[in-house]
């Protein structure tokens, strides 16, 4: 469906709670330079922003069913966006913890930057701000195979191949190869050769099967 800047928010995120993309793809044109400047003003790091911008606006898709006033989707995506920029300047922003127990990375917190050396203070630094500690060595990205593969499909199959016009754009055209093509189209050989979609009904299916006939009936009745 097309939409035309006469369209009121409240229609438009009415669209978007049933999943229409195009509706949110409005709404993000609308409100990307208020979302910029709402979080550039928290920041005042024009890169911070841009980043804090985008987040909120995946927040606010993924949550916008939670908006009791649809008409008033531009002041509940002003406070995500100034509560997710909050969050970055308080997070520790960039960790690599390698294999071989030394810290790679300058910590960066909202207080201090400090280096630590290979110890149990690092790790408990880490662990205190909830922090996944990784694994893979220092220039070895590959070793985070999972998650690597998984951005590389999408920059091969999908981003190499497209020409978005604008951040809005680009997400709705990721989210549709994620939801139409990744999960439902393509094979995965980790998945035996299914779709995601095809190995999670076959797991379903061999689940259900090995229930005790009493937790089944529970279940279907669930």
């Amino acid at each position: 469906m097309d939409y035309t800047d006469h369209a009121t928010d409240a229609a438009l995120v009415r669209r978007a709670r049933v999943g229409d993309r195009a509706a949110f793809g409005m709404l993000v044109r609308r409100y990307e330079n208020v979302a910029y400047a709402s979080a550039l003003a928290v920041s005042g790091d024009p890169d911070a922003a841009r980043d804090a911008a985008q987040d909120a606006f995946l927040s606010a898709y993924l949550s916008i069913g939670q908006l009791r006033e649809p008409e008033r989707f531009g002041s509940w995506l002003r406070g995500i966006v100034r509560r997710r920029t909050v969050d970055a300047l308080r997070r520790v922003r960039r960790i690599v913890y390698v294999s071989d127990g030394t810290a790679a990375y300058e910590v960066e917190t909202a207080a201090a930057s400090l280096r630590w050396d290979a110890d149990g203070d690092y790790t408990r630094l880490l662990e205190g701000v909830e922090c996944r500690i990784s694994m893979a060595a220092a220039g070895e990205p590959t070793q985070n195979g999972y998650a690597e593969r998984l951005i590389c499909t999408i920059k091969e199959e999908e981003i190499a191949l497209s020409d978005y016009k604008d951040f809005a754009d680009a997400f709705a055209q990721i989210g549709r190869f994620l939801e139409d093509v990744y999960l439902h189209k393509r094979i995965h050989s980790a998945l035996g050769y299914l779709t995601p979609a095809e190995f999670e009904q076959g797991w379903q299916q061999h689940h259900a099967a090995t229930l005790p006939q009493n937790k089944r009936e529970k279940t279907v009745q669930l």
